[in-house]
């Protein structure tokens, strides 16, 4: 397997010296996107690529690559590892400037994942809607990574967030929507999220209207069917939130929403 570590191609055993006193490895001060590769090619990579650029300006992390050398690299390490899965781009600051570094990993969901549904648990720890970097796809990530690793070992397949008022705002690997009459509503950014990439799409598709708003534990006890999102699920129906179950919809508007998107 071959990876990118700024201009350089490396295969999977090979080293590259990193800078113990970068502000990556001592503060976790660093941007990802994970991409979906699909018949060897990146999903969305505009739309991840310009999330990556804003991002960068906004926390001060130098992105020294064009869109289009970006996607050369890209197209590049998928030629050469030559299989579908994820692929993530990494931004790391270092002291003076940042470095570069895109891999690949095998991970696909399979038919009956979607078939079968999600499990979702709730999480006693609170989203701080007010923080500068939750709306950036930060390598802060630990919070999520502890909360989502408890949740697979209890059963469950995600875990999802509320904030300190009490809405809902995301989950771990996730964005969510709420299905009720036929009207999707999903949290609004100012509750404490990440703007997903297919958060935005399902946002933008004209089939369903969508419809955002800070959430209660109520109207999800109410709803008539639950899906999350992300880049590598896609549309991921959830059979149950804590006690409550969605199954006797069959998770119709999910399907619908997945043949758009």
């Amino acid at each position: 397997m071959y990876y990118i570590h700024n201009d350089s191609f490396y295969k999977n055993d090979d080293k590259f010296d990193s800078n113990p006193f970068s502000d990556f490895l001592n503060y976790g001060y660093a941007l990802f996107e994970t991409i979906k590769v699909t018949n060897l090619t990146a999903e969305y990579i505009d739309a991840h690529l310009q999330r990556l650029r804003k991002s960068s300006t906004a926390l001060n992390i130098n992105l020294n690559y064009s869109d289009q050398e970006l996607k050369y690299y890209v197209e590049k390490l998928i030629e050469k590892n030559a299989f579908n899965g994820a692929l993530k781009i990494l931004l790391a600051k270092n002291i003076n400037s940042s470095d570069l570094i895109i891999t690949m990993k095998k991970k696909e969901y399979q038919a009956e994942d979607y078939q079968k549904g999600f499990n979702l648990k709730i999480s006693q720890v609170l989203r701080n809607s007010t923080s500068k970097i939750i709306k950036h796809k930060t390598a802060n990530y630990l919070e999520n990574i502890l909360e989502f690793r408890k949740a697979k070992a209890e059963g469950f397949d995600e875990v999802i967030f509320f904030n300190e008022k009490g809405y809902l705002a995301e989950g771990a690997i996730s964005n969510i929507f709420i299905v009720k009459e036929k009207k999707l509503y999903t949290p609004g950014l100012e509750n404490g999220l990440l703007n997903g990439i297919l958060r935005r799409q399902v946002i933008l598709q004209k089939k369903f209207e969508v419809e955002e708003k800070n959430i209660k534990l109520d109207l999800i006890n109410q709803a008539d069917e639950i899906f999350i999102t992300n880049s590598l699920l896609k549309i991921m129906p959830v059979r149950t939130i804590k006690n409550t179950e969605f199954e006797n919809n069959n998770f119709k508007i999910s399907e619908k929403i997945s043949q758009i998107i």
